[in-house]
């Protein structure tokens, strides 16, 4: 039963944070409110969305950095 309720946690918090997504950034406070179960959750919720936002943005700046690689002089 304790895998069950590990397995439902984590539902509730990929489910807040999958929403967050969608959601423009002066709406999160409220909607976790609103529909995180407790305030455990709505802070796992929270965590893992800033992750994943700083990952997208990690890879954004990867991105345009890569692309200015085309720019540098060759090697002999």
């Amino acid at each position: 039963t304790t895998m069950n309720v590990n397995q439902q946690r984590w539902g509730r918090v990929e489910v807040l944070c999958d929403a967050l997504e969608d959601l423009p950034p002066s709406e999160h406070g409220v909607y976790r409110e609103a529909h995180g179960p407790d305030a455990s959750v709505r802070e796992e919720a929270l965590v893992l969305f800033a992750a994943s936002q700083s990952e997208q943005a990690a890879s954004r700046r990867f991105r345009a950095d890569s692309s200015h690689t085309s720019d540098l002089p060759s090697s002999p």
